[in-house]
């Protein structure tokens, strides 16, 4: 279905990408129909062909599929996060596992801030080096989630694997200052990764996809980076590694506290901002 909705964006009909081959328009984007390996295989494989085999092209599509509506919940999730980096770690760990069960990269930070993203496919999946052309676009565009611009990726593709680096953009005034805030605070250089609504507009937006892979607060806990969950302004959840890392005994001790007491006076009205606006507004 992402892929029929973003390969319409660029001008390719449903239709017309499904033509001669024994799969159904209507099937495949019921909203409880998931297409198995060999038919996303055959659909990849058709898109590339009607946009000449062009490796940039069918990139392009993985940059349309972050903006069409069934990615609506990834937009959601990257509404709520400070850090571009956790954005890639969830991503990655949660929703490439969950959409696509036989791909689950990994991904680690260089010495130079760069990210390294590695993906497999298991060696009895058939080959499809296009669908990992489409994973190039997906990586470089997940910053837009943020309004940043997309990263750069280089990247090494072969049929079974894709090995890539991804350059992150500059983030803004207002994630930079949230870093400042709290290194200042609690002398530390981790990041509180302030989430802008409440874990059940995560929870609804991707139901199906939470359902596959299980709970997700169990996924943000159990992550290095400091993660805290907000309602009304007032701190609704943290991590276990926020709460070590910023020098608290137990959890509890942060909950029911407003969120802007973690921070310098410079930065609260920018963050009382961000904390205010809609969700649904872009």
């Amino acid at each position: 279905r992402m892929l029929f909705e973003a390969a319409l964006a660029e001008g390719l009909a449903p239709e017309r990408i499904v033509e001669g081959l024994p799969v159904d328009v209507a099937d495949l984007t019921h909203p409880r129909r998931r297409a198995d390996w060999s038919t996303l295989v055959l659909l990849n494989n058709r898109v590339a062909e009607l946009l000449g085999n062009d490796p940039e092209r069918v990139r392009h599509i993985g940059d349309r599929m972050v903006q069409v509506p069934s990615f609506a919940f990834l937009r959601t999730l990257g509404r709520m996060l400070v850090s571009p980096v956790l954005l890639y770690e969830l991503g990655n760990r949660w929703v490439s596992p969950a959409l696509f069960p036989g791909l689950a990269p990994t991904t680690r930070t260089l010495p130079d801030g760069r990210l390294y993203v590695v993906g497999d496919l298991p060696p009895h999946l058939a080959p499809c080096e296009m669908f990992f052309h489409i994973f190039v676009g997906n990586l470089r565009s997940l910053p837009t989630l943020l309004g940043l611009r997309p990263a750069t990726v280089q990247a090494r593709i072969w049929p079974h694997r894709i090995e890539a680096h991804v350059r992150l953009p500059r983030s803004h005034t207002l994630f930079e200052g949230a870093r400042r805030s709290v290194r200042a605070l609690r002398g530390t250089n981790e990041v509180v990764e302030l989430f802008e609504s409440q874990r059940r507009d995560i929870e609804e937006g991707a139901a199906a996809t939470l359902a596959v892979q299980g709970n997700f607060r169990d996924l943000l806990d159990g992550l290095p980076t400091l993660v805290m969950v907000q309602r009304a302004g007032r701190i609704a959840w943290v991590n276990g590694t926020l709460v070590t890392k910023l020098g608290w005994s137990r959890a509890d001790e942060l909950i029911g506290r407003p969120v802007l007491e973690l921070l310098e006076p410079a930065s609260r009205n920018h963050v009382e901002r961000s904390m205010s606006v809609p969700l649904g507004a872009q």
